[in-house]
């Protein structure tokens, strides 16, 4: 069990990392908060904020339901909200979020380990 979360904060911190990455080289800014402090919703994950664009991306780890209310609070103080979504997991995602006000992203690892990301959905 505890390998389990180990494994899961490492996969959220790197895919966290290849966003804010890629968000860098465009020219933006991100800033990172924990999902619970910038949502006050218990919602274990990153939220990385893009000021000048207006976005949201959240890496979230494990249930996707408690992300609703989070991402409803974050579209309330008009935010764009992403969500990133591991690939294998996108049909679960878009069950979960149908409705809220987010867009979906799947991201997969990369042969050499990196981390690459598809197009934004709407679930």
């Amino acid at each position: 069990m505890v390998l389990a979360v180990a494994v899961d904060a490492t996969i959220t911190r790197r895919v966290a990392d290849a966003a804010v990455e890629a968000w860098t080289r465009a020219g933006t800014t991100m800033v990172e908060m924990t999902m619970s402090g910038l949502t006050g919703v218990a919602t274990p994950g990153i939220a990385l904020v893009a000021a000048e664009e207006g976005i949201v991306e959240c890496v979230v780890e494990g249930d996707f339901g408690p992300l609703v209310t989070a991402a409803r609070r974050i579209a309330a103080d008009g935010w764009k909200v992403a969500v990133l979504v591991p690939s294998a997991r996108m049909g679960e995602a878009h069950r979960v979020l149908r409705g809220a006000p987010v867009r979906i992203q799947p991201w997969w690892s990369g042969g050499d380990e990196s981390i690459l990301f598809g197009v934004p959905e709407v679930p």
